[in-house]
């Protein structure tokens, strides 16, 4: 599908060439050119309508769908005897995944999205929120898979729903994301909690992000954090270490662009990203000073000093810009 974009994309642009009567040597080339990516084009439709009919029919979705169901409930049983589980093949867990999805970007839709939230989904939330972070599955990156599923599904209000009404997630979800907030998941972790925090924050009722947030969750966090102090802390000191590393990065990279006085293409992406995780980060961190203020009031000296340092740092640095044009 990539490919065909970008064949379109340039098939568009020679012919905006073409209308600029362009002539001799530019024209023929430009006239060859065309004809190349016209052909690549056509490939291109001929194979996606091929990929519709052989691999997505509908008869073949109905088998992909009930396939789907039956390993998310056999996997939902054998969960439950660790001897057993312990020998399930990483296959299924993959291939349930990769189904779903498939089930869920259909276009046009397997099934109605009523009827698939409610006959499909919530089976599968139920496993992919018990086990992302479950030991037994030995596998990081299959474990990083599950995550995954859940940061995607949550940025769909209907979808997010479903978590809001399922007693696994409730039980269980938000203390699996503190915990779970380490080296290797911060990022996914961090793009959950800011989907179920969003409209928590300074100037944020304006952009009407509110309505598009979890109150539920809110509540969960709220609780599992006041709950599990032990864990809360561990989780709050990762936080100020990752945003400290990220505000660092960002500082770094900009200065390395004001001293060479011009604009690297790969180094305005670094900053780009760096900037975002920041932002998504330090929003995290809002959220945890304005529903958990005794953490910083009436906890522990260091994590007040933390964040008086790290806002410090941050205004220190984003207003010492010699060009007040630079972060556009």
């Amino acid at each position: 599908m990539s490919h065909q974009s970008h064949s379109i994309s340039q098939l568009e642009e020679t012919d905006r060439q073409l209308r600029e009567r362009c002539s001799g040597e530019q024209l023929r080339r430009l006239k060859e050119a065309r004809s190349v990516y016209r052909e690549e084009v056509i490939d291109s439709v001929r194979h996606c309508a091929w990929y519709r009919v052989s691999l997505f029919a509908r008869w073949k979705q109905r088998g992909m769908y009930a396939a789907c169901m039956w390993t998310v409930q056999l996997l939902l049983v054998l969960s439950k005897n660790d001897l057993v589980f312990s020998y399930v093949p990483e296959s299924y867990l993959e291939t349930l995944v990769d189904c779903f999805h498939v089930l869920r970007k259909s276009d046009p839709p397997f099934v109605p999205a009523g009827m698939f939230i409610k006959q499909g989904l919530t089976s599968f939330v139920t496993f992919v929120v018990t086990h992302f972070s479950d030991p037994r599955i030995l596998s990081a990156e299959l474990r990083d898979l599950l995550l995954q599923s859940i940061s995607v599904l949550v940025q769909y209000k209907e979808f997010l729903a479903t978590f809001e009404c399922n007693q696994a997630a409730i039980h269980s979800l938000s203390t699996s994301l503190l915990s779970s907030f380490d080296n290797r998941s911060w990022i996914s972790v961090t793009n959950i909690l800011i989907r179920l925090c969003k409209g928590c924050g300074f100037g944020l009722s304006k952009h009407g992000e509110s309505s598009s947030s979890s109150c539920v969750f809110q509540n969960l966090l709220r609780e599992a954090c006041l709950k599990d102090e032990e864990l809360f802390s561990a989780f709050l000191n990762r936080l100020f270490n990752t945003l400290s590393w990220a505000m660092t990065e960002f500082s770094v990279s900009i200065r390395e662009m004001q001293e060479k006085g011009q604009m690297i293409e790969f180094q305005q992406r670094k900053c780009s990203v760096i900037f975002d995780l920041s932002s998504n980060l330090a929003r995290v961190l809002e959220f945890c000073t304005c529903e958990i203020p005794q953490a910083f009031l009436l906890g522990a000296d260091t994590n007040l000093r933390r964040l008086v340092e790290l806002v410090v740092f941050v205004l220190n640095h984003l207003t010492s810009v010699t060009d007040p044009e630079f972060f556009d």
